[in-house]
């Protein structure tokens, strides 16, 4: 089912660079690529934001009344990691001036989110079947 979201960007008050820790981010990739869509909605409810997770980007949304984009986490440099369990460089954008507390419990809530979403997709593993081994005798020479 295709869904069309709208959502409100003003002017971004901040740039930076941040690092987003590499299960996150990992996390994050395989649950969009299981998807099969374009973009992943991931609610995280006890700050009431949505996270909007794309190939490219991850934007935060405000849960609450309309649909204004709080932070942006793009451009990440997967290519800087030694291994996939390497923190992945990104820049922030932050479009609210009391962005620092809020961006660290993001990262903390977005993991949180990440792993439930991940639990509920889970698939049940596949039942193998055990096949006879039939020895053959062995004869004497």
């Amino acid at each position: 089912m295709k869904v069309t979201e709208r959502f409100e960007m003003g002017k971004p008050l901040r740039r930076e660079p941040s690092m987003l820790r590499a299960d996150t981010y990992n996390r994050a990739r395989l649950l969009l690529s299981e998807s099969g869509q374009e973009a992943l909605f991931v609610p995280i409810r006890p700050m009431q934001y949505l996270a909007v997770i794309q190939a490219g980007e991850f934007v935060f949304v405000d849960g609450l009344g309309p649909r204004v984009v709080q932070f942006i986490w793009h451009r990440f440099r997967t290519g800087e990691r030694q291994a996939l369990t390497d923190p992945v460089a990104f820049e922030l954008v932050c479009f609210r001036p009391d962005a620092g507390e809020i961006v660290q419990r993001l990262h903390v809530e977005l993991s949180r989110a990440l792993a439930l979403q991940a639990s509920r997709r889970r698939r049940p593993a596949p039942t193998g079947t055990v096949l006879p081994f039939r020895r053959q005798p062995v004869s004497d020479r």
